[in-house]
């Protein structure tokens, strides 16, 4: 067992943007120490304010709260690196209403641009302009009891109704981990949440699962984003409690370039992908040089078939255009075939002329979470 440090949140939040935020935060004497507070507005017809924020390195990390002033408006808030331009971190809704918040780990220090947004657009005028407070304060962790786990191990638990439980274990950046919380008998219903060690406290869960493959049991497969420690948080559904036993395993590696090469008319590919986030393609394959040779030389039509392993898979399938500005989808599908499977019938004899073909992409992903198995066919 050791004790983590996370992150401990903060109720006062709403209160702060109306009254007194300074004054309130010194006063509470388990708050964390307020290092900066300042106002902005976002004035009639721009798009955003900027104001520069000079971060310190500290021991724990800082809080970054964004919150609106007055009548009620949704902010988005943007950090970037001024010299770069490049986005370090952004958030909407992740302080208590609709303020916004980030956390910055320990290691960041220096000038950073802090980019603020309304998520309905620009102010005009004749509506009350949009104005927000920016606290800075220290991060303020809490402490979490958590028993150590390795990947490729078990270890036994036992939870009081309505109980919590912390298991802690490091996962690496494009690893995956399939994580089954087994239940010693029917009455117990687990529910599993996994975390970064220092959102262990609060927040969305990274991944997170009720009931597996036709059971109470909890099962989930994950693909780590980053090097770093990671906090499951075990607690129970119902009010029957009881003992169980978490398992975690080594997840199977994403496909490498063999298994996402062009793919040919009358063949069936087997892969293993990952999401990369936000509905994004999995992977992108193009078309043999055989297959295009055929459609230039008459062929019109393709069915294109995507497959889930174990029934337990729901793939969807998109087929399109590499563009300038990235994947640009002409069609998709979802549950078009057998099933879950994914069906796509395509008239590809337009795409004959010019460069069409060699831009061409199929797209698999699935809705699933971690690394799932896929089986893809072209006729």
């Amino acid at each position: 067992m050791r004790i983590l440090k996370a992150f401990s949140g903060a109720s006062m939040l709403a209160m702060v943007a109306v009254c007194a935020p300074v004054a309130m935060a010194q006063g509470a004497a388990d708050a964390p120490r307020v290092l900066s507070t300042q106002t902005g507005t976002i004035a009639f017809g721009d798009e955003m304010a900027s104001q520069t924020l000079d971060i310190r390195r500290s021991e724990n990390g800082v809080v970054v709260d964004v919150i609106p002033i007055g009548t009620e408006w949704d902010p988005v808030i943007m950090l970037k690196d001024p010299a770069t331009g490049a986005t370090i971190v952004e958030d909407d809704d992740g302080g208590n209403g609709l303020a916004s918040q980030v956390v910055l780990g320990p290691e960041v220090s220096g000038t950073l641009e802090l980019q603020v947004r309304s998520m309905s657009g620009a102010t005009m005028g004749g509506q009350v302009p949009s104005q927000f407070v920016v606290i800075m304060r220290e991060f303020m962790p809490i402490e979490i009891n958590a028993t150590d786990i390795a990947i490729g191990s078990s270890t036994p638990g036992s939870l009081p109704a309505s109980g919590t439980q912390f298991f802690a274990f490091s996962g690496v950046a494009g690893q995956s981990v399939e994580i089954a919380v087994n239940a010693d008998n029917d009455a117990f219903d687990p529910n599993i949440a996994l975390f970064t060690a220092m959102a262990a406290g609060r927040g969305d869960p990274l991944a997170e699962n009720d009931d597996g493959q036709d059971t109470l049991n909890s099962f989930l497969s994950f693909v780590f984003p980053q090097t770093g420690e990671y906090v499951l948080r075990v607690s129970e559904i119902g009010d029957a409690g009881g003992g169980f036993t978490v398992e975690l395993k080594a997840g199977p590696e994403v496909s490498g370039p063999e298994a996402l090469r062009p793919i040919g008319i009358g063949e069936t590919r087997e892969m293993a992908l990952a999401n990369t986030g936000d509905g994004e393609p999995a992977a992108l394959i193009a078309l043999s040089d055989a297959a295009k040779r055929a459609i230039r030389g008459g062929r019109g039509q393709l069915v294109v078939t995507l497959r889930g392993a174990n029934g337990q898979v729901d793939p969807v399938l998109a087929a399109g255009f590499l563009t300038p500005i990235g994947f640009a989808s002409l069609a998709e599908d979802d549950d078009g075939g057998d099933e879950l499977d994914s069906r796509l019938e395509l008239d590809v004899s337009a795409m004959r002329e010019g460069d069409w073909l060699d831009n061409f992409r199929l797209a698999p992903r699935a809705y699933n979470e971690g690394v799932y198995a896929l089986e893809l066919t072209v006729e």
